[in-house]
């Protein structure tokens, strides 16, 4: 993954976001949003400024929706760092994102 990684908790949530869509929703759905879901990363990359400044969470920190997600994350400067990939409804507190 060139140009972005995943945090500890960002990579939990794929997992579990992965867990959830293959027993909700199947194998074709599932590769599918996960595939959108990376190419959204890509594009977070190429343009960082997307999104909205959610420095209220964690300094620099912004946040994008993708379909029933928001993605976490901040610039670096080898590219960017996914903090966190929620659903779109969870309440968000500052201590859920971090750059561990």
């Amino acid at each position: 993954m060139t140009g972005f990684r995943l945090t500890k908790a960002a990579a939990r949530d794929i997992e579990e976001l992965e867990r959830y869509s293959l027993v909700e929703f199947g194998a074709g759905v599932t590769v599918d949003y996960l595939s959108g879901l990376q190419d959204t990363f890509a594009r977070l990359r190429d343009y960082s400024g997307l999104g909205v400044a959610r420095d209220d969470l964690w300094p620099a920190t912004r946040s994008l929706r993708y379909r029933s997600h928001r993605i976490y994350y901040r610039s670096a400067p080898d590219g960017i760092v996914i903090q966190r990939v929620l659903h779109f409804a969870r309440m968000v507190r500052r201590g859920m994102i971090d750059d561990r």
